[in-house]
């Protein structure tokens, strides 16, 4: 489960994620050892475990949003084009694949 409902705290755990670096600047996000990932053109929870790898499709690279001080993108490494997004309600955006970078791609990090 992902959502992109804004809230954080003890009643927003799926919102929450741990950032993992590569040594090439591109990151990994992870819940519980539950990654996020692009997949066959969707994006999805993929399951692993501390003792494994990080999976393929979990591999992103961060662009800046021209004119923001905070907003990014997230792009998949594995599948160029395709960009972690959110409808209005949170859910993942089942059109992924972006001509042009738009708002629901727009993501902001609280720390």
């Amino acid at each position: 489960m992902c959502n992109a409902v804004g809230g954080i705290g003890l009643h927003y755990s799926n919102a929450c994620w741990i950032v993992l670096t590569t040594p090439n600047g591109h990151y990994y996000f992870h819940n519980n050892y539950n990654f996020l990932a692009i997949k066959y053109g969707q994006l999805v929870i993929i399951p692993s475990s501390i003792n494994t790898y990080p999976p393929l499709e979990a591999e992103f690279r961060v662009q800046d949003v021209l004119g923001s001080a905070h907003a990014f993108y997230l792009e998949s490494v594995r599948t160029p084009g395709y960009f972690v997004s959110f409808d209005w309600n949170g859910e993942p955006c089942q059109q992924i694949k972006m001509d042009t970078r738009e708002r629901f791609g727009q993501l902001e990090i609280h720390l």
